[in-house]
Order: C-alpha cells, then structure tokens, then sequence
C-alpha cells in the first residue's frame, strides 16, 4: 500500500511539473532558450463577468496596471511577455495612426512604459517576436486577434529601435 502511495506522488509531481512545463512560453535569445517563468497574470480579462461590469475604458486600464513591485521585479522577458498579453494591447490599432495609438497605450499602461525604460528591451521584444508561441498569447484564441496583437507588437519593437 505504502508503495502505492508513493507511486502515485510521483506520478503527480511529474505530470504537475510537465503541465507547468507545458504552459511556458521559451524563447531563443542570443543562441540560449529562456523560459519565460512568470509574466504578470492579469486579474480581469475581457470574458470574464468581472470585465464586463467595468463601466469604461478609465476602469478598464485602471485594472490592468501591474503592481509596481511586480512590475520592478520583473525580468525585460517576462515584461516583454506581460506586455503582449496585455488585454488592452489592440488600442494601438483602435486610432488613426499608429503612432497616436501606441502613445495612448503607452500613457496609459506601466508595463509598456516600464519596458519602454529597459536598455535591452528592443533586442528582447525582438527574440520574444521571433520565437515566442502565438498559442500562448490571451485573446480569447482568435486567429484574427493574434495578428493584430503581432502587428502591435511590431509597433511596439519600432518605436523601441528608435
């Protein structure tokens, strides 16, 4: 019986830690993988009841700041990360230019500011853009949404190459 147990426990370890394994996102930087290990998780979505009971996009932006001791202690890749799942991302795309809708986003959102103040934040975005996994990406697994979340993200790399 005691065996039994101890089988089970490891069976349980290895698939926990296959499944955490599994929902990682790795990416290739200057020839080594990293593993993105902790981009923030935000706490409302769009899709969720909470979302939906925001009023207006004041809330909206209000929820989706990311803690600044968090923010601080975050690696620029998995900033990088947190700032492609950011729910409010496709604003960039929302006004006339492009250029107008990453300056609102920017004015509106820290991680974004926060990345923008990182020295290797454009060859970072750069590596997470070239081999992060599009399936990770929150938006509510619509192919359509991840092309524009990739064109933002391509805004985002330009103004970082500046």
């Amino acid at each position: 019986m005691k065996k039994i147990i101890i089988v089970c426990i490891a069976f349980l370890l290895i698939f926990a830690g296959a499944g955490y394994y599994l929902n990682t996102n790795r990416i290739i930087y200057n020839g080594t993988s990293y593993t993105v290990v902790r981009p923030y998780d935000y706490p409302v979505v769009p899709g969720t009841e909470e979302w939906r009971s925001l009023q207006d996009h004041e809330k909206m932006t209000a929820v989706c700041q990311i803690p600044e001791d968090i923010l601080n202690e975050m690696s620029t890749l998995e900033l990088a990360d947190t700032v492609a799942n950011y729910p409010l991302l496709v604003d960039i795309t929302a006004y006339p230019d492009r250029e107008m809708g990453y300056g609102l986003v920017r004015e509106h959102f820290n991680g974004l500011q926060e990345l923008e103040s990182r020295e290797d934040a454009a060859e970072v975005l750069q590596a997470y853009r070239e081999s992060f996994d599009r399936n990770k990406l929150y938006v509510n697994n619509s192919e359509a949404s991840r092309i524009v979340v990739e064109e933002c993200l391509q805004v985002i790399a330009e103004y970082l190459s500046e």
